[in-house]
Order: structure tokens, then sequence, then C-alpha cells
């Protein structure tokens, strides 16, 4: 998804050294973006200072707002409405037209299926960073906050949607943050133990 490759921009070292980098900074990354999520052109815009500024301020915002949502959906509490402006700002300033396009599938004679799709005016880093707006916002009309999580390793950071049938997904990857955090307890449970 967009806004997920979007947000987990910002690595942390999940093994807890400390360690994170700024993946918006390095050419290779945003290049592989682009052409994951970007545009039909080939080669992705070289990002001006101020678009690389606003792209970092729209994935910090949508981050803390992904932290307010979880911690929000664990203590039972209401989401204040001031949590969203920050989005909100930023699909005000999408520039898009909507088209009206047939769906290409099985269905009988005599039945359309119709889908509105946002088509950016320009191929640019602006028109992605509202692309990942409204997709993070699509994802959160469609009853996706209860889905949205970030990874149980404190380290970690990560933020993903839980696509598991009972919503019950604690890492962002089992084999990685969930092993480490597994090894850890019980190595912290060994040395609690009086020896002998």
């Amino acid at each position: 998804m967009i806004w997920e490759d979007f947000l987990n921009s910002l690595w942390h070292d999940w093994r807890g050294s400390g360690a994170s980098e700024d993946r918006l900074e390095h050419a290779a990354w945003r290049q592989r973006f682009w052409a994951k999520h970007g545009s039909d052109d080939a080669q992705a815009p070289e990002p001006s200072p101020a678009e690389l500024s606003e792209l970092r301020r729209l994935r910090d915002e949508l981050r803390r707002l992904t932290f307010a949502i979880v911690d929000a959906r664990r203590e039972s509490l209401p989401l204040a409405a001031s949590a969203l402006e920050p989005l909100q700002a930023a699909l005000r300033a999408a520039p898009f037209h909507l088209e009206l396009e047939l769906e290409a599938s099985e269905r009988p004679l005599g039945e359309v299926g119709f889908r509105l799709e946002r088509r950016p005016l320009a191929s640019d880093w602006q028109a992605v960073r509202c692309r990942v707006a409204a997709a993070y916002a699509d994802m959160l009309a469609a009853g996706g906050a209860e889905r949205l999580r970030v990874c149980d390793n404190p380290d970690c950071k990560w933020i993903y949607y839980d696509e598991t049938k009972n919503r019950s997904k604690r890492y962002c990857d089992d084999k990685a943050c969930g092993n480490l955090l597994k090894v850890r307890r019980f190595r912290e449970r060994a040395r609690q133990q009086p020896k002998n």
C-alpha cells in the first residue's frame, strides 16, 4: 500500500541498536517508491528541498496520527478531531480530478460496474504526496483504523495494516521482531531464576 510504504520510509533498527534512517533522503529509495507508486514516468523527478520537506512533514504527521489512533484504540478512548487536521490539510491541497471508469469484470449481461478514480493533474512529488494522503484517508474511511497497527517491538516502530482474520497480529514480522522479543523474554526469565 502506498501509505504504508511511505510511512515506513522512516526506518528504525528493530534489533534495538537505536539506529534509524530517513529513507526519503536517498535517491535510490525514492526511485523505487516512484516506480511502484508514482506515475507512468519511468524516472522519478528530483524533489526540490521544499517538496522533500513537505513529504517529510506529511510522513511525520501521518505517523503521529497512526500512533494516536492505535493508542486511542488500545485505551478505548475517543480520537480527538484535531488529530485529523494535518491529514485534512493535505487532502484539501490535492490537485486531482475525478474520472468514472467501467470496471472490467465478468458480470451478467446488462450489469455494468463502475469505479470512481482520482487522477492527479500533475506527475510530481506533490501529486504523490496527495495520493498518499488520499490512500490513507480511504483506508480510514473504509474502517481500516481497526486494522492499523504499530509493531509491538518498541525498537521497530513499523506501521502496518493487519490483514489477519482475527486482527491479532502483534509484530510487523513474526520471524524478526516476534522471535527477537520472545528470545528477550526468555533470557529475562532465565536471569530472574535463582541459581543453585
